[in-house]
């Protein structure tokens, strides 16, 4: 028997889904960030740093990437894992219950990430934790991301 799935259940099990595939990559993304932000930060401030001062722990970041790209994607084939995972949830998107085809189908759900990202910023000007300031930002990098794929969508 077949069951048809609410808008929230389909949400939820493709967010887990995509959630895992960039899971799989993210030491490469993570250890490219740290490699860059030394970069950043060697250039914004050159004259608070003696000349190579860090060039053995960017070696070591550099090293650390190179590592991270060869385990994952050449031992592993984590690259052709995460296609097909793509792939895979490309196909489902013809069974997405989605209303409309226009901004209206994507409304509701700006509003709801809009108004998290409100209280969080609220809670956390209030809390002033490490934590609350992390969750936050996910919170607008969430928003972010929704408007970025409207932008590209009309």
């Amino acid at each position: 028997m077949y069951v048809t799935k609410s808008r929230d259940d389909v949400y939820r099990s493709e967010d887990v889904c995509f959630r895992d595939a960039g899971r799989q990559l993210a030491d490469i993304r993570d250890s490219a960030v740290m490699v860059q932000t030394l970069d950043e930060l060697t250039g914004d401030f050159p004259n608070e740093l003696k000349n190579g001062a860090v060039a053995e722990i960017r070696q070591e970041l550099a090293d650390m990437h190179e590592q991270a790209k060869q385990t994952i994607l050449d031992k592993h084939d984590t690259a052709g894992e995460v296609a097909n995972t793509i792939q895979k949830a490309k196909e489902r998107v013809v069974d997405w219950p989605i209303q409309g085809h226009d901004f209206s189908a994507l409304a509701d759900g700006l509003k709801r990430v809009y108004k998290r990202g409100r209280k969080r910023m609220r809670d956390t000007y209030e809390t002033q934790t490490t934590e609350d300031f992390h969750d936050w930002r996910k919170r607008v990098k969430y928003l972010w991301y929704q408007i970025s794929g409207i932008k590209c969508a009309f």
